[in-house]
């Protein structure tokens, strides 16, 4: 994962790469940032007004850094004259995304406040974030480290550093489930990614297999899952710390892959299916975020994970299943089965 530092205000003297700033347009252009004299905003729009740079949000122009910057180039990002933080976020993530082939960058967006200066950390942190399946070749591209300049008050830095890392490593760790090809996240290989996931944190996997499923009278899950040559899993995170005052409890839906079982999607519709277990994925990077930060809540996670595929042994409209506290449903659509 890339690195990240997070430095004080001024940024003339900062030797990176690629040097980030905001720029708007309000009869002409304006860099929105607190980090830069006079003379070198006026340097950088000079440069930006000859390439035709127009501010438009979320777009970037790299231009060579005037000669009083210690950085190699800048890159300016479109955004509001007077962002909030959802804007800081969205700029730093846009900036990022551009900085292909870069390996040190130094963020200059307005980040005076705690809450923006969270916001800038994480902007830029998932910008750079390099998906779990992309090529070795691109992944050697990924930016190595990255400077958040900000003017906040030092006593707040450790921990906006400290929880904006663990929310990033959770945010891409979702990220890269949903985007794992179904035919390698299958429901088992879910269960072996929460054990590897939770390794090492005072979390308690417990995975029930069909066989456990099927003495449990979980007719629910097996019923959506008898149609497939992957069989279902319940995963079950426990989260338990003697300090916790409150507790939470978490239900992530792990469809691995959503045909829709006999009442079969149009093709359009499924090619997206892939992503039905996002709300699993969400729960078991939120949980183990939880853990990772010790914080004082006590935590019970359930991944229902099952592919729903088309077979000979697939459920039928028209079926009756029992689910385990003995309630029975008709199956009218094969394709319901998160309702």
């Amino acid at each position: 994962m890339t690195t990240l530092r997070i430095t004080d205000g001024d940024v003339t003297s900062a030797r990176a790469q690629v040097l980030v700033v905001g720029v708007a347009k309000d009869d002409g252009l304006k860099i929105v940032s607190g980090a830069l004299p006079t003379s070198v905003r006026r340097a950088i729009i000079r440069d930006l007004d000859r390439i035709g740079c127009t501010a438009d949000k979320g777009a970037t122009w790299r231009i060579p850094a005037p000669p009083s910057l210690a950085s190699d180039s800048v890159l300016a990002v479109g955004m509001p004259l007077k962002p909030d933080a959802d804007a800081v976020r969205e700029a730093a993530g846009a900036a990022l995304r551009a900085c292909s082939a870069v390996k040190s960058v130094v963020v200059a967006l307005p980040a005076s406040s705690q809450q923006t200066l969270a916001a800038a950390c994480e902007g830029a942190l998932l910008g750079a974030h390099i998906p779990l399946r992309i090529t070795k070749s691109a992944a050697t591209d990924s930016v190595a480290s990255i400077a958040v300049a900000t003017t906040a008050p030092r006593a707040a830095r450790s921990a906006v550093k400290r929880n904006t890392v663990a929310d990033v490593k959770a945010t891409s760790l979702a990220r890269d489930l949903v985007n794992e090809p179904p035919v390698s996240l299958t429901p088992a290989a879910f269960a072996a990614t929460a054990k590897k996931q939770c390794k090492g944190l005072p979390v308690k996997v417990t995975v029930w297999d069909p066989e456990r499923l099927l003495k449990e009278s979980m007719g629910g899950i097996m019923g959506v899952g008898q149609g497939s040559a992957n069989p279902p899993r319940l995963i079950h995170l426990e989260y338990a710390p003697k300090e916790a005052k409150r507790h939470l409890a978490f239900v992530g839906k792990g469809i691995t892959f959503d045909s829709g079982g006999l009442s079969l999607k149009p093709p359009k519709s499924m090619e997206t299916m892939k992503c039905d277990m996002a709300g699993a994925a969400a729960v078991l990077a939120a949980t183990r975020t939880i853990a990772e930060l010790g914080l004082p809540v006590r935590i019970s996670a359930y991944l229902a994970c099952a592919e729903n595929m088309p077979s000979g042994t697939a459920q039928r409209p028209g079926d009756v299943i029992t689910m385990r506290d003995g309630t029975t449903v008709e199956v009218l659509n094969t394709d319901a089965e998160g309702r």
